[in-house]
């Protein structure tokens, strides 16, 4: 048996009434996983100002949501996999 990490994300932006969402990459380990998720929330708030925008991070999950009513939520979910 071997676990996985895969972190996906998904959005909505209520002014265009747009949700969208995909899966950004999968890992060996959650330490990746964490790295690449408070890569991409850090990336995403770089479009705003930092008085247009509230991050928060937990443990695996990160949600980035803006005055506009802008939300992205970043999520790790791990799987395992059976290994013949």
């Amino acid at each position: 048996m071997k676990e996985l990490f895969v972190l996906a994300w998904h959005s909505y932006a209520e002014i265009e009434d747009v949700s969208e969402g995909g899966v950004i990459g999968i890992y060996t380990t959650l330490e990746e996983a964490q790295q690449a998720m408070k890569d991409n929330v850090e990336e995403s708030a770089s479009y705003y100002d930092d008085e247009d925008t509230s991050v928060s991070t937990e443990d695996t999950e990160a949600t980035l949501t803006t005055i506009n009513n802008y939300f992205i939520k970043y999520y790790i979910d791990s799987k395992s996999i059976l290994l013949s």
